[in-house]
């Protein structure tokens, strides 16, 4: 029983010690300084901007990407009724239905 005794009164001893030897924490000061002087804080659009910027980069760089291999490999394309139409030229059509759509809702045409 004493030996038991002694050992736990050991390991006590050995983790106190262990705990001695463990560094403090070190502090450091925060990474976002106050701001002073005349800065303005942003435009909320701007803030808003920096907030969703990152969710926004791969999407817009995946339409860009697409539009731009849209642009270059549709007139390679041959259907029976000619080349692929490109993306301007999808957006120009695009545009005069929608201006005959809106002829036709006001009866001008």
């Amino acid at each position: 029983m004493a030996t038991v005794y002694a050992d736990s009164a050991l390991s006590s001893q050995v983790s106190l010690d262990d705990a001695a030897q463990v560094p403090a924490p070190v502090e450091t000061a925060d990474k976002a300084a106050p701001v002073t002087g005349n800065a303005q804080p942003p435009h909320p659009i701007v803030a808003k901007l920096g907030e969703h910027g990152k969710a926004l980069i791969a999407p817009m760089l995946g339409i860009l990407v697409f539009l731009g291999l849209w642009a270059v490999l549709a007139p390679q394309v041959e259907t029976s009724l000619g080349a692929l139409p490109g993306p301007v030229e999808v957006f120009s059509q695009g545009g005069r239905a929608v201006r005959r759509m809106a002829g036709l809702a006001t009866g001008e045409g």
